[in-house]
């Protein structure tokens, strides 16, 4: 549950940035989940057993704490999604039950369960609607199996539609071919062990990199838990992809 940060309606949830939330399953309890974000906020492979607000509503002031934009992918909703003073929200692939309202923007991507396309917000709301996402591949996880994890990497998938059946559309990449990064290594120490072969997690923490993060073997996944943030040395990027296939970088900030 994500409420606004601000209790005057005026800044509501204008300030809640850099927060995501995934791989879960949620049965609200007395009300609907709510998820009142603004921008970088993503919310994905989820499965929500009743109702989505995508803002806060703060008695007694009268009315809903503004929201201004996020985005969900690869969601099920088992009930209605309430975009309320949300005023602009991106939507992929996800299977919703019903939506409603719209302030300035809500765009929808194979997704099921959405409005039609509608300009404007007189007479309607303001939709844009896309059938299908023509090309896509959904974002790594973190599975457990038993006593120990699993990197999941999911398959590219064309003119997809909905959200991931089962979630089980994914290779699996087991943790003896993946290097356990912390905050504390070097960049030279992290480029050591992508030069092996090795895919890379990333803890929570800020990276204080000395020389950039050097991804040059086709198929790396480089996942950040928690929204990792790396901190580039001067005058160098936080990171350099080598012109290969198949790599994929998620959960970070740079």
């Amino acid at each position: 549950m994500v409420l606004n940060g601000d209790y005057d309606m005026t800044g509501g949830a204008l300030a809640n940035f850099w927060r995501s939330a995934e791989n879960f399953h949620m049965i609200p309890d007395g009300g609907p989940m709510i998820w009142a974000v603004s921008q970088a906020s993503p919310l994905r492979r989820a499965v929500v057993e009743g109702d989505l607000n995508l803002f806060h509503y703060n008695p007694p002031n009268p009315g809903a704490g503004y929201a201004s934009g996020g985005f969900m992918a690869d969601v099920k909703v088992m009930g209605t999604v309430t975009s309320g003073s949300q005023q602009q929200f991106l939507t992929r692939n996800s299977e919703i039950e019903k939506w409603e309202t719209g302030v300035w923007n809500m765009v929808f991507v194979g997704s099921t369960g959405v409005p039609e396309s509608h300009c404007s917000n007189e007479d309607g709301g303001p939709y844009t609607t896309v059938d299908a996402t023509p090309l896509i591949a959904e974002k790594a996880y973190l599975v457990a199996d038993g006593d120990s994890y699993k990197l999941m990497k999911p398959k590219l998938e064309k003119e997809k539609v909905g959200n991931t059946p089962g979630f089980d559309n994914a290779d699996e990449i087991d943790f003896s071919d993946i290097y356990v990064a912390s905050e504390s290594d070097s960049a030279a120490t992290i480029n050591a062990k992508l030069e092996e072969g090795l895919h890379l997690i990333l803890q929570p923490g800020n990276y204080q990199l000395e020389d950039s993060i050097k991804v040059n073997n086709a198929d790396t996944v480089v996942f950040g838990m928690g929204l990792v943030t790396l901190i580039a040395a001067d005058g160098k990027p936080c990171m350099e992809v080598a012109d290969v296939d198949g790599v994929r970088v998620s959960g970070i900030l740079f």
